[in-house]
C-alpha cells in the first residue's frame, strides 16, 4: 500500500467547461475525430450495455444459489461479485486471445451461466430490508461523505503511484499482457494488477478514457465497500448497532499514520483492495452459515484475491484459519453461541481447495514463487540485484523467522509513523513528538505503537468480549487486524517489501477498527438494557459518544478542511460533486504539465499504436514530477514510453525511474541516428517551448526519422511526432566464451553541450588465428562500480552497431559514445560484442571515475 501525504488544498484542480483558451490546431497530418473528451461521452457505444451481464450474473446468483431474501444485503452483494467474477474470467483468458476476445468471451459465459442459473434454480421471495430510522440517516449521510470526498480528492491531487498505474492501464489496452513495466519493456511486472484490468474492461467497454473511469469507479466503489462492510456486520452480527459502528470506524475510525479510514485511502489499489476484502468476508460468513454455494464464491473470490493484493490474500488466509480453529474448539455451553460443526468445518476447507490453486494461476508473486520452487526452474539471484531493479519488478522473496525478529524497518517521515490524531486541533496535539531517523524497532516500541490509535491499543478489551460471545464476523475481523499487525515482525520478504510495512499496519487497523467497533455496540446493547435513569446505562451513552469522537477525528478534520476549501472558493459543483473532464483536469493540473496539444497527440496516436511500441520524448529528468507527463501519454496512447533508467540505490522505495538512461542521454547529446537501432524505437516525440524550434530543426535531418504529425498550441508549445525507421538493435545472451577481441587504444573526447557524454575511439584487434566476421553485429560496455560490484543493468545499455571483418591480428577504430553513469565513484568497464543470436565478453578492461575530471584509460 504505497501512501503519500494528503494535503486537501494544496494543489486543489478544479475543471472548468469553457472553450479552450489556445486550442490547439493541427499543423502536419489529416484532421482526426478524437473521439470520447472526457467523462461525458457523445454517445454510448453499444457495447456498453454489456457491462450489464456481470450484473444480471450476480444479482441471479445472490438470490437463487445464496438463496438472499433481504433486498439491501442482495444489492449490496450485486457490484463486488460481478466484478471479482468479471475479473477471474478476463484475467485467464487475455492471456491466450486479446482483450477484446478476452472480455466478450467472459460476458459470454457469464451470460450462458445467468440463463442457467435462471431456468434451474427458483428464486425466493424479496423481503424488503427493515432499517432503524437512525440507521438510515446513518448511511445515507456516510454515502454521501464518501462520495464528495472521494470525488473531491481526485480532481485535487494525482492518484498514488499515478506513474505506474495510467501507463499499465493504457498499455494493457493496446494488448500489452501480460503486463511488463511500462518503462522497461523487458522487465516483467511481478505485482498485483487486478485493479488495472478491471478498469481496463469497463473502459473498453464504455469506450470511456482509463482516467474517466478510474474517477467514476473509485467514487461507486468507495460506497459500495462501506455499504458491503455495513450488510455484512449487520448479517454477522444481528444488529443495526454493532453493523454501524463497526462498518464507521472502517470507514472513518482507523487512524493509522496519516490515514483516517477508507475515505481518504482511495488512491491506487486500495478501494477495489478493500471492495474483494469486504466480498470475502461476507461469502466467508455465508460459508459459516453451511451455505455450499457461497464456499464456492468464497474461494474464487480469495483465490481471485492473488491478483488484487497478494498481501491480503495471506491475511485473509491466515485468519480464516484461525477463527475457524477456534470457533471448532470452543466448548458448546447453555446460552451462549456455538462454535462450528464439522459441516461447516468441511464447507471452510473447501474455500481454502478452491482458493490455493486459483491464486497458483493468476499472475503476481505468488506465481512467481511457485514457479521458483519447480526443479527445472533457473533462480535468480536477488543478491545481485540493485535496489532499484528489484523495486522496478516488484521482487518478492520470503524468509522466516526473518533475522531482526519482532522488528520492523520503519522510513523517514512521520506520515507514516504517527497517527493523525496527534496532530489534529484537539488535546492530543500536546503528546505530538516527531519521528525519528529510519531503522528496525520492536513491535512493542513507542516508536510503531503510535503509528495506531484505539482500535490496537484498545484491542485486548474487544477480543475479551467478542471471545465470551463467540462472534464469528468480530472475531474474524480481530484475527485478521492483530495477523497483519505481526506479519512484518516475524516474515523477510525482501529488502523491497522490507521497507512496505505501511500496507500490513493499516490493514492491522482495518480488521481492528471493526473489531472495535462491534465489541463497543455489544456492550452499550447490554448496558443499555439496564433500567432507564441509571447511571450506568447514562455512563455508557457518554462514553459510546466520546468513543466515537476519538475514533472519527482524523476524517472529521480531513473533512472540515475540505468542506472550508470547497466553500471559501464557491466550487461544490465543480470540485466536488460533478465529475471532472479529462483533457480539462489534464490541462489545468499543476503537475501533469499536460496541454490541450499533448492530448491531441495522444488521441491521434492512439489510433495508430500497436501492441509493444515504444516511443522515446524529450522528458524533464531534474524532478520525479517529469515522469507524470509520459505516464499520461502512455495512459492515453498505449505506448511504451523508454528511455529511463532504474532509480538509483540510494533514492527511497518507490521512486519512480525519471532519471534519463545512458542510452537516451547519448542519442539526445549527439542526435546520431546509430543510435536509434538500439533504442528499438518506434516513434519519438519532442515538445517545443513557445516561439522555439531548435529541436525540430535539427531532427528533421536525422536519417531514419519521419515527421508524421505536428500540433500547434500558442501557450504551451509546439508538438512533433516521428516515425522511426531505423531497422531495430538486439543483443542476444551472454556467452561463457570469451570474444577473439582485444581492446588495444581508448581515446575520449567531451560530447559539445552534454555533461557526462564522451565521444570513445576505441581500437580493437583480432587476437584469434582465423578471420573475424561481425555482420549487422552489436557493441555495448557495462559499468562495474568497485565499491558493490554492481554492474549495468541490460535495460540501460547502449547498444551500437558495428560491422567487422578483421583478419588474425587486424585491428580497427571503432567510434562509440560513452555515458557516466549516473551514480558517482570508480568504475571497471567491460566491452562486449556479439549479435542478436550470442555476445562475448571483449578481451580487455578499462577504468575510469565520474566527476569534472573524468578519465578513461585501457589497462596496462
Amino acid at each position: 500500500m504505497k501512501v503519500q501525504p494528503l494535503n486537501p488544498t494544496s494543489s486543489m484542480v478544479i475543471p472548468d467547461t469553457r472553450t479552450w483558451p489556445g486550442r490547439s490546431r493541427t499543423l502536419a497530418g489529416p484532421e482526426q475525430d478524437t473521439g470520447r473528451a472526457g467523462a461525458n461521452p457523445a454517445g454510448v457505444p453499444i457495447v456498453a450495455f454489456f457491462l450489464l451481464v456481470p450484473i444480471l450474473l450476480a444479482w441471479l446468483i445472490t438470490r437463487r444459489l445464496l438463496g438472499e431474501r433481504d433486498l439491501l444485503d442482495a444489492l449490496s452483494l450485486v457490484l463486488p461479485l460481478g466484478t471479482s467474477l468479471l475479473l477471474l474470467g478476463v484475467n485467464a483468458l487475455y492471456r491466450f486471445t486479446s482483450l477484446e476476445q478476452a472480455i466478450l468471451g467472459t460476458l459470454a459465459l457469464m451470460l450462458a451461466a445467468a440463463g442457467l442459473i435462471a431456468w434451474r434454480c427458483p428464486a425466493q421471495p424479496l423481503c424488503r430490508t427493515r432499517l432503524h430510522p437512525g440507521t438510515q440517516i446513518f448511511l445515507f449521510l456516510a454515502l454521501i461523505v464518501l462520495y464528495l470526498f472521494a470525488n473531491s480528492q481526485q480532481i485535487a491531487d494525482v492518484d498514488d503511484d499515478y506513474w505506474i498505474h495510467t501507463p499499465l492501464q493504457g498499455l494493457m489496452r493496446s494488448g500489452n499482457f501480460p503486463p511488463t513495466n511500462p518503462f522497461f519493456p523487458e522487465i516483467p511486472m511481478n505485482g498485483h494488477y487486478g485493479r488495472n484490468l478491471i478498469l481496463v474492461t469497463v473502459g473498453w467497454l464504455s469506450g470511456w478514457d482509463v482516467l474517466s473511469v478510474q474517477f467514476a469507479a473509485t467514487d461507486v466503489i468507495q460506497m459500495a465497500t462501506f455499504l458491503l462492510f455495513f450488510t455484512t456486520l449487520r448479517r454477522g452480527a444481528g444488529s443495526d448497532l454493532q453493523a454501524c459502528l463497526g462498518a464507521g470506524f472502517i470507514a472513518f475510525g482507523i487512524n493509522v499514520g496519516g490515514r483516517g479510514g477508507l475515505m481518504d485511502t482511495m488512491q491506487n489499489n486500495n478501494p477495489f483492495v478493500h471492495l474483494v476484502l469486504a466480498l470475502t468476508f461476507n461469502l466467508i460468513l455465508r460459508t459459516w452459515e453451511g451455505n455450499l454455494p457461497a464456499a464456492l464464491l468464497a474461494g474464487l473470490s480469495l483465490g481471485g484475491y492473488a491478483i488484487v493484493y497478494e498481501t491480503h490474500f495471506g491475511l485473509v488466509v491466515l485468519a480464516l484459519v484461525s477463527t475457524t480453529t477456534f470457533l471448532l474448539a470452543a466448548p458448546t455451553r447453555p446460552g451462549k453461541p456455538p462454535g462450528l460443526r464439522r459441516q461447516e468445518l468441511l464447507r471452510t476447507l473447501l474455500v481454502l481447495a478452491v482458493a490455493f490453486p486459483l491464486a497458483m494461476t493468476q499472475g503476481g508473486p505468488l506465481t512467481r514463487l511457485a514457479q521458483s520452487l519447480g526443479p527445472k526452474q533457473s533462480h535468480v539471484d536477488v543478491s545481485a540485484l540493485s535496489k532499484g531493479m528489484q523495486n522496478q519488478s516488484q521482487v518478492l522473496t520470503l524468509k522466516f523467522p526473518k533475522e531482526r525478529l519482532f522488528q520492523i524497518f520503519l522510513e523517514e517521515g512521520d506520515y507514516r509513523r504517527v497517527s493523525y490524531v496527534y496532530q489534529t486541533p484537539t488535546f492530543l496535539r500536546h503528546f505530538y513528538r516527531p519521528s525519528k531517523g529510519q531503522g528496525y524497532h520492536p513491535i512493542w516500541s513507542w516508536e510503531v505503537l503510535r503509528m495506531h490509535w484505539l482500535p490496537l491499543f484498545l484491542m485486548p478489551a474487544s477480543l475479551f468480549l467478542l471471545l465470551r460471545r463467540r462472534h464469528r464476523i468480530g472475531l474474524l475481523l480481530t484475527t485478521f487486524g492483530s495477523i497483519s499487525f505481526l506479519v512484518p515482525a516475524l516474515v523477510d520478504f525482501g529488502p523491497i517489501y522490507e521497507s512496505e510495512y505501511f500496507r500490513w499496519q493499516f490493514a492491522a487497523g482495518l480488521g481492528l477498527a471493526g473489531a472495535l467497533g462491534i465489541a463497543a455496540g455489544c456492550l452499550f446493547e447490554d448496558l443499555a438494557r439496564l433500567k432507564p435513569g441509571a447511571p450506568l446505562r447514562n455512563l455508557a451513552f457518554v462514553a459510546l459518544g466520546v468513543l466515537v469522537w476519538l475514533e472519527t477525528l482524523t476524517c472529521w478534520e480531513l473533512v472540515r478542511q475540505r468542506a472550508c476549501y470547497l466553500s471559501s472558493q464557491g466550487i461544490w459543483l465543480r470540485g466536488a460533486i460533478r465529475l471532472p473532464e479529462t483533457r480539462d483536469w489534464l490541462a489545468r493540473h499543476p503537475l501533469l504539465d499536460f496541454h490541450p496539444s499533448d492530448w491531441e497527440m495522444a488521441e491521434w496516436l492512439r489510433a495508430q499504436v500497436q501492441p509493444g511500441q515504444r516511443m522515446l520524448s524529450d522528458f524533464d529528468d531534474s524532478s520525479p514530477i517529469g515522469i507524470l507527463r509520459e505516464s499520461t501519454m502512455s495512459g492515453l496512447s498505449g505506448v511504451k514510453s523508454v528511455g529511463h533508467a532504474l532509480p538509483l540505490d540510494e533514492e527511497a522505495i518507490g521512486t519512480p525511474p525519471f532519471h534519463m538512461a545512458p542510452p537516451a542521454r547519448a542519442f539526445w547529446a549527439t542526435l546520431d541516428p546509430e543510435l536509434l537501432r538500439g533504442l528499438r524505437l518506434d516513434w519519438i516525440y519532442s515538445r517545443a517551448a513557445p516561439g522555439t524550434s531548435a529541436l525540430h530543426d535539427a531532427l528533421r535531418g536525422v536519417p531514419g526519422l519521419s515527421l508524421v504529425r505536428c500540433f500547434q498550441d500558442p501557450h504551451g508549445g509546439n508538438r512533433f511526432l516521428y516515425r522511426v525507421e531505423s531497422p531495430h538493435l538486439h543483443a542476444g545472451p551472454t556467452s561463457p566464451e570469451r570474444s577473439a577481441l582485444e581492446v588495444v587504444s581508448l581515446e575520449t573526447t567531451g560530447c559539445p553541450g552534454a555533461r557526462g557524454v564522451h565521444r570513445i575511439r576505441l581500437g580493437v584487434r583480432n587476437s584469434s588465428p582465423t578471420p573475424l566476421v561481425l555482420h549487422d553485429g552489436v557493441f555495448f560496455y557495462e559499468a562495474i562500480r568497485r565499491q558493490t560490484r554492481k554492474r549495468t543493468a541490460e535495460v540501460e545499455r547502449i547498444l551500437q552497431p558495428v560491422d567487422l571483418h578483421l583478419d588474425p591480428g587486424g585491428t580497427r577504430m571503432l567510434d562509440l559514445v560513452f555515458v557516466e553513469p549516473l551514480e558517482p565513484g570508480d568504475f571497471d568497464l567491460e566491452f562486449f560484442s556479439g549479435d542478436a543470436h550470442q555476445v562475448r565478453l571483449v578481451r580487455g578492461i578499462a577504468t575510469g571515475s565520474s566527476g569534472r575530471a573524468f578519465t578513461l584509460r585501457a589497462p596496462g
